[in-house]
């Protein structure tokens, strides 16, 4: 590894280990927002612990976008540098097949970028509409919509990749041979990934109950 790779190494690391400062900094802004809208739907207040802890999670689910976006910055600097996609850089052998270490960067960053575009294709309207009014919850503005968005983004790509992953690292016994497909049976395990989890995604979706307003 170059000392350039090594300084970039440490640098994300370091911005890792920052990232619930600005995430939980940001769920402060909601952590009102949303106790008083459980409040008012139970009918009770919440105590302090079980506001620390919807503290907590939402910080989490805003420190998912930030480890994404560090996540991406490292996958396009992979995918952009000669050395992973030349011998040197090795390959990334897989059951299916092997691909240059390159392509994975490239394949993961094409990933995460296709997820969040598609969450603010789908959410951005839908936010925009003025909330409900038995809902103890004003109407938000267009950072907390931004928020909003790329933690169900950062919590999807995190599901998606899970998926991927568990496919394309699939284990099986070693008296089975590996397919030497190479580039075309690691991509071709790479959609099956994503076509299963799109398959997931559409039972759940049919399976959905009608809400009052739907029925």
């Amino acid at each position: 590894m170059s000392s350039f790779g090594g300084f970039q190494g440490m640098l994300f690391s370091f911005l890792r280990l920052l990232a619930p400062v600005p995430a939980l900094w940001i769920a402060a802004r909601f952590e009102p927002r949303l106790s008083e809208a459980i409040q008012h739907w139970r009918q009770r207040p919440l105590s302090r612990p079980l506001r620390l802890s919807l503290w907590l999670a939402v910080g989490y689910l805003f420190m998912l976008p930030l480890l994404e976006a560090f996540s991406l910055a490292q996958d396009v600097a992979g995918a952009f540098s000669r050395e992973n996609w030349g011998p040197g850089g090795g390959g990334f052998d897989t059951f299916w097949g092997t691909a240059p270490v390159g392509w994975f960067y490239a394949l993961t960053a094409a990933e995460v970028v296709a997820v969040f575009a598609l969450v603010f294709a789908l959410g951005w309207r839908f936010l925009r509409a003025p909330a409900a009014h038995d809902l103890a919850v004003p109407t938000m503005s267009i950072l907390e919509r931004i928020f909003i968005l790329l933690a169900c983004g950062g919590l999807i790509t995190g599901m998606v990749r899970s998926v991927v992953l568990e496919v394309l690292l699939f284990q099986v016994p070693a008296a089975i041979s590996p397919r030497s497909h190479g580039i075309l049976g690691f991509s071709g395990a790479w959609l099956l990934g994503v076509v299963l989890f799109s398959a997931l995604v559409a039972w759940l979706n049919l399976r959905l109950p009608e809400t009052r307003s739907e029925a």
